[in-house]
């Protein structure tokens, strides 16, 4: 409609439909930009909120032994008192496993982003590369799994060694209404007993 009214005002000579033609193109490549940033935009929040919420991961469990003198058994009913990841906290779930290992909150730098993250709670020995060496605090480790996008492959070092078990849960995030899967990890002091 905007064209239209700029060719019946300003069509009367050359000069004029020329300036018609450049604003018109201007015109319509800024809607289509915006257009574009706003689908890019919005693409990148749902990747986002869609990260947030990963169902599972790549951790590879056949090197890690079942915990028996676990506080919370398979299957037991819990209560997630976590906040690692948006609508965690407070989150009714589920044990799925409980394994004997620590824990290890690290700092790494993404491989998409190129960002440092700092104190990802948690992986375990079998997330680094060399699962068999006695990974300790300040420790230099490249994570073999995939909990976040940006993870796997990373280069990064170990910040905080927590106490085991590491229990594998599934939950309902509180903000989505959504189950969540196969969440690794949390630790036994970030769950309580739930009837």
């Amino acid at each position: 409609m905007f064209c239209c009214w700029l060719l019946r005002n300003f069509g009367g000579n050359i000069m004029n439909k020329q300036f018609t033609i450049a604003a018109t193109t201007l015109l319509l490549a800024t809607g289509a930009a915006a257009s574009t940033s706003l689908i890019h935009a919005d693409s990148m929040n749902n990747m986002s909120s869609s990260a947030k919420t990963m169902s599972s991961s790549t951790s590879d469990t056949s090197h890690l032994k079942m915990d028996k003198n676990a506080k919370y058994k398979d299957n037991a009913k819990v209560t997630v008192k976590a906040d690692h990841m948006a609508g965690m906290k407070n989150a009714k779930g589920m044990v799925v496993h409980a394994y004997d290992t620590p824990l290890y909150e690290v700092q790494y730098k993404n491989t998409q982003s190129g960002k440092e993250v700092m104190h990802h709670k948690w992986l375990v020995k079998s997330d680094f590369k060399d699962p068999d060496k006695k990974d300790k605090k300040g420790d230099t480790i490249t994570i073999t799994t995939d909990h976040m996008p940006g993870m796997k492959n990373a280069k990064g070092k170990i910040t905080k060694v927590h106490k085991g078990p590491a229990y594998e849960i599934n939950y309902t995030n509180t903000k989505t209404g959504k189950s969540v899967m196969n969440h690794k990890w949390v630790a036994q002091d970030e769950l309580k007993a739930r009837s």
